[in-house]
């Protein structure tokens, strides 16, 4: 599935997120196709990229703001407008209303041709072993581009942690997220992939004898958390002995419910309420030995 992550990515194309909400990245480009006409919708599937010149649009904030609702309520995926012919830059007003309304605009450079956009989409969508390539690639560009930095290990270890939103450290190098203790690792280094107080660590051997490792903190599954028995309390000891006669042994030791207060409170409930002061001695004397828990006298 190609999404507008990966569009942003390709060095070639050299688009430009200017508008878009917090999911604009997640976004998924099922096709792109190039319009200049009024009501493009009806030339446009669902997550599909528009894309134009702003032919129409120039000098009329009112038809920039109504295009921008309109591909959003039609489920456009994106709009990518070309600059350096009718446009220098985004329009305002259609910046504006693709801000409110978090719909991701996006600027092609005048280098740029949209058939060259058109066609990245299309071979995107021919195969799912194409796009991770296409993915791999992209990955593997981002962490070379850090040898132009002045500190190309340290660039390096940094994106990697961003990327994989773990940690990440060379053995007596540079490190970036949080880490276990570095002598720790180092005594396991050679098992490759472990676990370390609480630490899930993989390590991967890099040039002059060195080690790459990523970690992260172990994780407990939902589903498995929520498979677990639910632990049932045990009465105190011999709690069963002050219960009723009428109850044998072997039934007062099973628990009621799932933990002794709240057999309590069940106890507390069942004993009824004593008359009143105001009531007769011998109403408040009847009462006393109807109480479930004790023999009439």
């Amino acid at each position: 599935m190609l999404v507008l992550a990966d569009l942003l990515a390709a060095d070639e194309l050299g688009l430009k997120l200017v508008a878009g909400g917090a999911d604009a990245l997640a976004r998924e480009v099922a096709g792109a196709h190039s319009i200049d006409v009024e009501a493009p919708t009806r030339f446009l599937e669902r997550r599909w990229l528009m894309l134009t010149a702003g032919l129409r649009l120039r000098g009329s904030a009112a038809a920039q703001r109504a295009l921008i609702a309109e591909l959003d309520e039609a489920g456009i995926s994106a709009l990518g407008i070309g600059l350096g012919l009718v446009f220098q830059r985004p329009p305002r007003a259609l910046v504006e209303e693709a801000r409110a309304r978090s719909f991701p605009v996006l600027a092609v450079p005048l280098e740029t041709a949209f058939r060259d956009i058109t066609s990245f989409v299309a071979r995107s969508s021919l195969s799912s072993d194409l796009h991770r390539y296409q993915r791999l690639t992209a990955i593997q560009r981002h962490l070379v581009d850090a040898l132009r930095e002045p500190d190309p290990r340290a660039a390096m270890v940094s994106r990697l942690a961003r990327m994989l939103d773990a940690g990440a450290f060379v053995l007596d190098g540079p490190s970036a997220g949080t880490t276990p203790d570095p002598e720790r690792v180092r005594r396991r280094v050679a098992e490759r992939e472990f676990e370390e107080d609480g630490w899930h660590v993989v390590t991967v051997p890099i040039a002059e004898a060195g080690w790459l490792a990523v970690t992260a903190r172990r994780r407990v599954p939902l589903a498995r958390a929520a498979a677990r028995p639910r632990r049932r309390c045990s009465p105190p000891p011999n709690a069963w002995r002050s219960w009723p006669a009428t109850r044998s042994a072997p039934s007062a030791r099973r628990c009621w419910t799932s933990c002794w207060s709240s057999r309590r409170a069940r106890r507390r409930a069942a004993w009824p309420r004593a008359p009143p002061r105001s009531a007769s001695r011998s109403r408040r004397a009847s009462w006393w030995p109807t109480s479930p828990f004790r023999g009439s006298s």
